[in-house]
């Protein structure tokens, strides 16, 4: 009778175990997060890309930077100038990344800045700029009886901005670089000073 019952429960558990039913694979998500002329960014897969819509509505991609932590990017732009009689489109997007421990918390953004050359999927120039808000609790003795709040920002690299005739200004506290675009080599070079 026992062995008829353990086998009895053994074949309702493997009916259980192989009636459920499988779940869907998720399709690629894509999203649309600017446009400009005949130019999109989409986030697809974690993935930041930037596609060229050509004629008869088929997609070319000029880029693809992966986003950290499988955040999606915020603030994302394209502009598009004009620099020595070229066109060129100005990509930009910021990720923001939020760490945080018992005494210490961390918001780190970072403002992405490209500058491509369509027609040749040329980078003529690339910024990335990270700005960290830092608020830690420091104590005051060994025993952790006394303690302070410190809050600071710490900025590394250089700040972008695009001039209306087409130079790049990237300056920090101490320097500051003037760059103007070079159409045979397709990239920007700084500016001589004269």
């Amino acid at each position: 009778m026992k062995k008829v019952i353990v086998v009895l429960v053994l074949v309702l558990l493997s009916n259980a175990i192989y009636a459920q039913k499988k779940k869907p694979i998720s399709a690629t998500t894509s999203s649309v997060l600017a446009k400009a002329d005949k130019l999109s960014v989409e986030y697809i897969n974690n993935n930041l890309i930037l596609f060229s819509i050509a004629k008869g509505a088929k997609k070319d991609s000029i880029f693809s930077r992966s986003i950290e932590n499988n955040k999606k990017p915020l603030d994302c732009k394209i502009i598009a100038f004009k620099a020595k009689d070229t066109q060129l489109y100005h990509v930009s997007w910021s990720e923001n990344t939020v760490s945080e421990t018992k005494d210490k918390k961390e918001d780190k953004t970072q403002f992405h800045n490209e500058i491509w050359e369509v027609n040749s999927k040329t980078l003529a120039l690339g910024n990335i700029q990270t700005s960290t808000k830092i608020k830690e609790t420091i104590y005051l003795d060994k025993l952790k009886n006394a303690s302070q709040t410190s809050e600071k920002i710490r900025n590394e690299g250089l700040v972008f901005s695009l001039t209306p005739t087409g130079d790049v200004v990237l300056k920090t506290k101490t320097q500051e670089n003037k760059l103007t675009y070079d159409s045979t080599l397709k990239k920007y070079v700084e500016l001589k000073k004269k």
